[in-house]
């Protein structure tokens, strides 16, 4: 087991456009309650986030970047990118850059395509994701994180041991650091929260519900190599009790291991 860990802590915040049915969604109180556990660790994450909430929470969105937090894109209403045509793509990157100058006048440099749509490993419209990459390239984005063993990580505390086994068995093929266009390919490494547990916000998660993903989570840091990531949505880690995973599992990554905590900017 690697005990020097690089880690990158992604939050995709989606608002009511990733979750449109629920009314229970403050970001403001989200992201608020995530902060005050980052800064008990020192730790900077980053944000992926829609870009149309740039608009409606710019202060925020701001006091995030001035402390250090990267900002990358996650769509600009949640699009499903592999549904879109390719002009309707291109006006969607159009969309977002508008935002990032308009609140914090510079162009993202990363993005997380909403669900996932344009991870590699699944080969569906395998030529759309590639043109895809080409446009980003053209808009200067230099990461992508999208490249997830998605089937594997379902429901993943089921056959927990099985499966973290096949898990430490492929990380090699999928933890490399691979560029397409120039633009770094980070994979997801970890289970995202919606995998650990139903996405439900309104209400607590049970406590025995909550360990299980902090021993999930723990087994995939520890099976990991130098460089990992924790994944997690702003609405579904910071409402009700689920932040406790976030705090629990933070301080198990600086008490037991070492580890330092890096944005995916501090890579390329």
């Amino acid at each position: 087991m690697y005990r020097y860990k690089n880690i990158i802590i992604f939050f995709d915040t989606e608002g009511s456009y990733g979750f449109p049915d629920s009314p229970y969604i403050n970001i403001n109180d989200n992201i608020n309650n995530i902060i005050s556990v980052l800064d008990n660790y020192r730790a900077k994450a980053t944000f992926n986030i829609c870009a149309k909430i740039l608009y409606e929470h710019p202060d925020l969105i701001k006091n995030l970047y001035s402390e250090g937090h990267e900002i990358a894109a996650h769509g600009f209403l949640h699009e499903n990118f592999l549904r879109c045509n390719f002009q309707y793509l291109k006006n969607i990157m159009d969309e977002i850059d508008r935002a990032f100058i308009s609140i914090l006048q510079k162009n993202p440099v990363g993005i997380r395509s909403p669900g996932l749509a344009m991870n590699l490993l699944s080969p569906t419209g395998y030529m759309h994701k590639i043109k895809y990459r080409g446009l980003l390239s053209k808009h200067g984005y230099k990461w992508i994180s999208d490249n997830c063993l998605y089937p594997l990580f379902r429901q993943p505390y089921t056959n927990l041991k099985i499966k973290t086994t096949i898990y430490r068995l492929l990380t090699p093929i999928i933890a490399r650091n691979i560029s397409i266009f120039h633009i770094l390919e980070i994979p997801i490494l970890s289970p995202l929260d919606t995998m650990l547990f139903p996405p439900e916000i309104r209400f607590k998660t049970k406590y025995s519900d909550l360990m299980r993903g902090f021993r999930i989570l723990r087994s995939f840091i520890d099976n990991s190599g130098e460089i990992f990531n924790f994944n997690f949505h702003t609405e579904i880690i910071g409402t009700g009790n689920r932040i406790l995973l976030l705090d629990k599992i933070l301080e198990y990554a600086t008490s037991y291991l070492e580890c330092k905590f890096i944005r995916p900017v501090d890579l390329i």
